[in-house]
């Protein structure tokens, strides 16, 4: 198999796979299911150039299946979705499985001993990303830390765990179960509603939350005001400078249109984070063999969990077979994240900043 490479930031996309998107139809963004009043095509957050340049189309891969077109900004090279969804027509692209349930029911004993494996495993993933929260942000035990994206509350139970006061905001009806199932501190609505004091926080996290968030910039310029003077953020994002993407181009499985709606590399979130007045002080590119593996999604995209789970909560059977082939792939997957992390193209990234000290 032949799989074509994206151009960098500098290079015009080529033709082809990567180039344009199907049919010669690259000009016109498809969005089949959604009515043209309910998207739009702002400018880049980054540069704020409005002339885009064409990459490819790609279909939403929970539930509607439809086409969206994504672009690269003619003036920094940045990737999104465009024309996409606006906020307040976003919200049925999150289906109530997209986020994972710690005490989701199981009926059959299979089942229950495969979701308790998935417990275990989301467990030692969240705990590790934590301690390098930790080690890189200098929270000390006590520190108050927000969760933004905080999905059904697991990483919150991590940080609880390890001696901090953790809260979180979350705009689906996960935050619901956060609250209500876990006791924990959450409310639900977008970072801005959920209207925090001034300087409350030292730590704010967002993994996997800022490459779906319509207008990143205020939603940064929020998070450092609520954030302490000389506090840290800890934001995780796909890469597109890595391995997966150079080789899968636009197969790769974290090209999750609509619901990411921004595709970031080091050198344009650098330049994000510093223009909404952070002090950036580390990328860290080390993938942990923990971390859902994207080449198995890629490979294997008829083994994502959050299909298996929707077709539970649908009475389909608890997929059972596909969990045990989806752990069984992911375990085949350490060496190649170790390679790309080693040779500094991992499949995520992690920046590590600072709000100024007054």
């Amino acid at each position: 198999m032949t799989l074509s490479q994206p151009k960098s930031d500098e290079q015009k996309q080529p033709a082809g796979d990567e180039g344009t998107a199907p049919d010669g139809d690259a000009d016109v963004a498809t969005a089949a299911g959604v009515g043209a009043s309910k998207l739009e095509s702002p400018p880049c957050p980054v540069c704020s150039a409005a002339e885009t340049s064409p990459c490819f189309t790609r279909c939403d891969r929970y539930g509607t299946h439809e086409p969206f077109d994504v672009v690269r900004c003619d003036g920094c090279g940045l990737m999104r979705v465009s024309p996409r969804p606006r906020p307040e027509a976003i919200g049925p692209y999150y289906a109530d499985t997209y986020s994972w349930k710690a005490d989701e029911p199981a009926e059959s004993l299979p089942g229950r001993l495969i979701h308790g494996a998935e417990h275990w495993y989301r467990f030692h993933l969240l705990r590790y990303q934590a301690r390098k929260m930790r080690r890189y942000t200098h929270a000390r035990p006590g520190a108050e830390i927000l969760d933004v994206g905080c999905g059904s509350g697991d990483r919150l139970l991590v940080y609880r765990d390890m001696g901090y006061s953790p809260y979180g905001v979350e705009i689906s009806t996960a935050a619901d179960y956060a609250r209500d199932h876990l006791g924990l501190c959450v409310r639900r609505g977008t970072l801005s509603e959920a209207r925090y004091e001034d300087d409350q926080f030292d730590v704010i996290t967002l993994y996997n939350v800022l490459e779906h968030l319509h207008d990143p910039a205020s939603e940064l310029a929020e998070i450092r005001r609520i954030l302490k003077p000389g506090g840290a953020v800890a934001i995780e994002v796909p890469n597109t400078d890595c391995l997966q993407f150079r080789w899968f181009g636009q197969r790769w499985s974290a090209l999750d249109v609509p619901r990411d709606l921004y595709y970031w590399n080091p050198r344009l979130l650098s330049q994000m984070l510093e223009k909404s007045g952070y002090e950036v002080e580390k990328v860290d590119q080390w993938s942990s063999w923990l971390h859902p593996p994207m080449i198995v999604l890629t490979l294997a995209p008829s083994l994502d969990p959050r299909l298996v789970w929707a077709a539970a909560a649908e009475g389909k059977g608890s997929g059972l077979g596909k969990r045990l082939a989806w752990a069984a792939l992911t375990l085949t997957t350490p060496p190649f994240a170790a390679l790309e992390s080693l040779l500094g193209r991992g499949s995520s990234m992690v920046f590590y900043g600072r709000k100024p000290p007054r």
